[in-house]
């Protein structure tokens, strides 16, 4: 009797031990997975999202699709996407390349164009951290499983907080239903089980009302983690976009006239609205003068505009002058002479090219470039 009853301690202290030690590693699978947001730089991802929505008597439905590629790099920055979008049975697709701030683009397999972009632009979203941030918000309402060959977090119901983690990474917006009454969520997330990076993740959103219904189903999946093959631009786009470019001078200061007219004729009126005037813009001192016109139809109102630095001094309704705090992203004017320089570059490749003197001139463009 004696034995048994020291057998049945020991078992129970086995299990005690056991709980305890899967406690300690959920919490533990946790705290690395939210820190492998830190460690990820490289991985290559398939994305997958589907759109459904129908009124409710039927009469009207839409199906909308879009499946991307990716192979991204955070350090070197580099990145390939294939895009494929399908909305209601018509097809388009967009491949790009970037590396650093230069790209390639590829529409529907035309022309590739050659683009700048800023570097603080984001490669793909949602990111991986964002994805790692999104479990960082939910863990409380997620139920944790360790009995697959993957540690999976699943949830089902609705609760705000979830909704509100996914809405952001996703940009998920519902019109149309009442978000805390008409909708209900589910997803699941797979976690690699010895790195303990997420694997894949699926995401579910049903809404219904009176209206209509909608689902809405998205699917990630990681793989190579910071294991990737350098990316490089494709020889074919390197040598088509090769005599596109334009041969621009690096400008810091400048000064420059704008005017835009639009005018709005129907049966029944008509409308014309002006923006004109000039502008002085120095990049190196962070410095800018503004003479702005607008108007429409017969009222317009002329104002004026300086800064230099962080500070502005601008024209009220009533012309008293107010200052201004700017922060060093505002731009000094828009369109500045290199976002024209970019778009001009970027529709080279859509022009009929004729030479005329001493200027090159695009016959769907407005503008010489010299």
């Amino acid at each position: 009797m004696k034995k048994i009853v020291t057998l049945l301690v020991i078992f129970l202290l086995l299990l005690l031990m056991a709980a305890c030690s899967q406690g300690d590693n959920e919490e533990e699978i946790l705290e690395n997975t939210l820190q492998s947001s830190q460690d990820v730089y490289q991985y290559a991802a398939d994305f997958d999202m589907r759109i459904y929505v129908e009124t409710s008597d039927q009469s009207q439905t839409s199906n909308n699709s879009a499946q991307a590629e990716i192979i991204l790099s955070e350090d070197p920055v580099a990145s390939y996407q294939h895009l494929t979008q399908e909305e209601d049975g018509a097809e388009k697709t967009t491949t790009a390349y970037r590396i650093d701030n230069e790209a390639y683009v590829q529409d529907d397999g035309g022309s590739w164009r050659k683009v700048d972009v800023m570097e603080e632009e984001t490669m793909f979203e949602p990111s991986y951290p964002e994805i790692v941030s999104i479990l960082e918000a939910v863990e409380d309402y997620a139920v944790f499983d360790s009995s697959d060959s993957a540690y999976t977090y699943t949830y089902s119901g609705f609760d705000r907080e979830v909704y509100d983690a996914f809405e952001t990474p996703f940009n998920v917006e519902l019109t149309g239903f009442d978000i805390d009454e008409d909708v209900s969520l589910d997803f699941t997330m797979h976690v690699n089980e010895t790195e303990h990076y997420i694997e894949n993740m699926e995401y579910n959103i049903y809404a219904e009302n009176n209206m209509g219904n909608l689902e809405m189903n998205f699917q990630i999946t990681y793989e190579d983690i910071n294991d990737i093959d350098p990316i490089e631009f494709p020889e074919e786009a390197i040598e088509e976009t090769a005599g596109n470019a334009v041969d621009l001078p690096d400008i810091n200061q400048y000064a420059v006239d704008f005017k835009m007219h639009a005018d709005v004729e129907t049966e029944v009126e008509s409308d014309r609205s002006i923006l004109e005037g000039e502008a002085i813009v120095s990049n190196e001192d962070r410095a800018a003068y503004q003479l702005t016109t607008t108007g429409q139809n017969d009222e317009e109102m002329t104002k004026e505009f300086y800064q230099t630095g962080e500070k502005a001094y601008a024209q009220d309704e009533n012309d008293n002058w107010v200052e201004t705090d700017v922060e060093e992203k505002d731009a000094l004017f828009e369109p500045s002479y290199q976002e024209v320089a970019a778009a001009v570059e970027s529709v080279i490749p859509y022009a009929e090219k004729k030479e005329e003197t001493e200027f090159k001139t695009y016959s769907y463009l407005s503008f010489f470039c010299a």
